[in-house]
């Protein structure tokens, strides 16, 4: 199956952007490091990171679903395995912190995005507007206090709501609409082949083979990273202090 390699790229930016980012918050978090990773230029270094998760996903869960012959078991299928790896984050985050604790962080948010997805299809570039309109609704509603937890998907918190990584729908649906618009006409209507390099020879190196492998199993680098990276710092930088 054709794949394009600047999506490839994206998602790669994106993966590495992560690793990069919570290395700097491990580093703050239990070695003391003076570096704020919620100061100005880590926030948006952090945000651009999720915001190029979320469009690459808008992106090729359009062009995968535009491939597919039955839509609903694949999004089904997809949706599901990236619920339970949000699950996993879940119950894991609620051991270690249960006040912090992830109840619909990024995970969550695309699963639930990928599962929304081809409701919206006919809309098509449409959706760029939509996305737009997603996330001014939700930046605007941004901080509002209900006194249910029962609306978190929708950005809508209880009174004390905390959590070390919360994406909700409203204004993040938004994004990966935007990605899903810019693929379908990109993509799906103009039939544009890819931009045209394929970096065969950084491809052939374990540099490349590694960025390959990361690519194609995303999810499962997104749960490993972090025990991953907890141990090599501390095969470098000795135990943590807590």
């Amino acid at each position: 199956m054709h794949r394009y390699p600047e999506i490839d790229l994206l998602r790669t930016l994106a993966i590495l952007g992560m690793i990069v980012y919570h290395t700097v918050y491990d580093l703050s978090e239990f070695y003391g490091w003076a570096i704020d990773p919620m100061s100005t230029g880590w926030w948006i270094f952090a945000r651009m990171t999720a915001i190029l998760f979320l469009l690459v996903s808008g992106a090729s869960n359009t062009i995968a679903n535009s491939r597919s012959e039955k839509i609903w078991r694949r999004t089904i299928l997809r949706s599901g395995q990236i619920l339970t790896a949000a699950l996993v984050v879940t119950t894991v985050t609620y051991f270690i912190d249960a006040d912090t604790y992830v109840r619909f962080g990024i995970l969550h948010c695309i699963a639930v995005s990928v599962f929304l997805l081809p409701l919206f299809r006919k809309l098509r570039q449409w959706n760029l507007l939509l996305g737009f309109l997603m996330i001014i609704f939700g930046y605007a509603t941004a901080g509002t206090r209900i006194e249910t937890s029962l609306l978190l998907p929708l950005g809508l918190m209880p009174v004390h709501f905390i959590s070390v990584d919360y994406f909700p729908l409203l204004p993040w649906f938004g994004v990966v609409l935007i990605g899903s618009a810019v693929a379908d006409f990109v993509y799906i209507r103009k039939g544009c082949p890819g931009i045209p390099f394929t970096f065969p020879k950084i491809q052939r190196t374990k540099l490349g083979a590694l960025g390959n492998l990361m690519n194609r199993h995303a999810l499962i680098v997104y749960l490993v990273h972090q025990p991953v990276i907890l141990l090599i710092l501390m095969l470098i930088l000795g135990k943590p202090a807590f």
